[in-house]
């Protein structure tokens, strides 16, 4: 990965220019989660994340949060 990464896009850098979660439900130990994380938007200069953490059992929300990515 670091060799495409050099390759194609030598100049990149990227921060974390905002997060958020919220928490809906208490996780508890050997508690069985599903996690799941998606693109929302794609800018010229950003992108962002969606992330979802349910119960794996039931689907029941646990948490559920993002992110904004700004490349540089």
């Amino acid at each position: 990965m670091d060799q495409l990464k050099k390759e194609l896009l030598p100049n990149l850098s990227v921060m974390v220019a905002s997060s958020h979660c919220n928490y809906y439900r208490q996780a508890y130990p050997k508690q069985r989660l599903r996690l799941a994380t998606k693109i929302t938007k794609i800018g010229t200069k950003s992108f962002s994340f969606a992330h979802d953490v349910k119960n794996a059992e039931t689907g029941d929300v646990i948490a559920a949060g993002g992110a904004v990515m700004v490349c540089f």
